[in-house]
């Protein structure tokens, strides 16, 4: 079974109560009128594939470009600006900080979309920088932290434990770019058989495995070895 595009796509009826044999009327392809207004103009390319995914990212319906900061913060932070992370509607909760939603969501947008600006941007903020350390005079006033009056500890993700940890031993290496590396696994994990590319039998714990986890080769039936 396989989908492909209609020589000439048409324009569905709406299934009411989601009954296949229940049509109602027959319904333009456009953009959701609930977003992007009644001023939406019907799909024109093809499928519609090209036209939704620029309704999608339009700068002038900054919604998407929201929803994305608002991900990117609660990576950071635990929580997003707006905690109902998905569900930005009528039933979700209001934003903390809804001017610094928007400054952000400017800046994301004006920058090309770039993922790596919004981060730089968060991580080198003061509100990231900030200590941990607990206020009781603060937290009688704001006791979910909501204000972002300190830094709220976080879970570290394992990539980001194991960087952590090199960095502090003071064995990360710090080279950029090339192939990934393989490192030590456990001998049981080396039972999957990969005649293409066998993973080596041999691998050691050098310093070209201690790079940056985002270069590591990672097997689906093991993990690494600890070390």
């Amino acid at each position: 079974m396989v989908l492909y595009d209609a020589v000439q796509p048409k324009d569905s009826p709406v299934f009411i109560r989601g009954e296949a044999n229940n049509r109602g009327d027959i319904v333009p392809r456009r953009f959701l009128e609930v977003l992007g207004g009644s001023d939406s103009r019907p799909f024109a390319n093809g499928s519609g594939r090209l036209d939704l995914a620029r309704a999608i990212a339009d700068p002038a319906n900054p919604l998407t470009a929201r929803v994305m900061v608002n991900r990117v913060w609660q990576h950071h932070f635990g929580d997003g600006l707006v905690r109902t992370a998905s569900d930005f509607g009528t039933r979700g909760e209001l934003p903390t900080h809804p001017e610094l939603l928007e400054w952000l969501t400017g800046e994301f947008i004006q920058s090309g979309w770039s993922l790596k600006h919004l981060h730089r941007l968060i991580v080198n903020s003061a509100t990231y920088q900030q200590s941990s350390a607990l206020d009781k005079r603060k937290a009688a006033i704001d006791p979910e932290n909501r204000l972002l009056w300190r830094r709220r500890p976080v879970r570290l993700e394992s990539e980001i434990l194991r960087d952590s940890m090199l960095a502090v031993a003071g064995t990360l290496n710090p080279a950029m770019f090339g192939p990934s590396f393989k490192p030590p696994i456990p001998a049981e994990a080396l039972q999957a058989r990969n005649v293409k590319d066998p993973y080596p039998k041999d691998a050691k714990d050098t310093p070209e495995t201690r790079r940056r986890t985002i270069y590591m080769f990672h097997k689906r039936v093991g993990h690494p070895a600890r070390r």
